[in-house]
C-alpha cells in the first residue's frame, strides 16, 4: 500500500509525515486514525534525506497488512475453538464448554495486543521509498 505525504518536520534521522485520509482508509484502522480526523501524522526513518514542504512516497507492505489482519480477525476463532473443543473432549457441561470458548476468545484478544507489540517494532512500520515526483503528485 503506497501513499503520497508531505514532510512536515525532519530531523537528521527521523520525519513526520503527514498522509491525508483515503476512502480505503474507512474500515482498516491500522493507523490508528479515528473516523472523524482527515490526516494522521506518522513517524517515520528519513533514510531519503527528504526536507521540510516535500512530497514522499510512503509504503506499508501489504502482506505486512493481510497478516495483521489475518491475526485479528482468526487468532480469537481458532483460540475460541480451542477452548470449547478441549472442553467437549473432556466431556464436560454445556456450561462449562461455554465457559472454556468465552476463555479461549479472551486469550486470543490478550494474544492479539502481544501481537501487536510485536508487529509495531518490526514489520508494520511504514517506509518512505523516495521524494515524490511530478507524477506521483498528479495523482494526490
Amino acid at each position: 500500500m503506497r501513499e503520497i505525504g508531505i514532510v512536515q518536520s525532519t530531523n537528521k534521522k527521523k520525519t513526520i509525515v503527514r498522509l491525508n485520509r483515503k476512502a480505503s482508509c474507512e474500515n482498516c484502522n491500522l493507523c490508528g486514525l479515528k473516523k472523524r480526523e482527515k490526516f494522521i501524522d506518522i513517524d517515520i526513518d528519513n533514510l531519503v534525506g527528504a526536507n521540510v514542504g516535500e512530497y514522499v512516497v510512503v509504503e506499508m507492505k501489504t502482506v505486512n497488512v493481510a497478516k495483521a489482519a489475518a491475526v485479528v480477525y482468526v487468532l480469537p476463532l481458532i483460540t475460541s475453538g480451542i477452548g470449547f473443543i478441549g472442553a467437549l473432549l473432556l466431556d464436560l457441561s454445556e456450561i462449562t464448554q461455554i465457559i472454556a470458548s468465552f476463555t479461549g476468545l479472551g486469550l486470543g484478544v490478550l494474544a492479539i495486543a502481544w501481537i501487536d507489540k510485536i508487529f509495531k517494532k518490526k514489520q508494520i512500520t511504514p517506509a518512505i521509498l523516495r521524494v515524490a515526483d511530478d507524477d506521483d503528485i498528479a495523482r494526490i
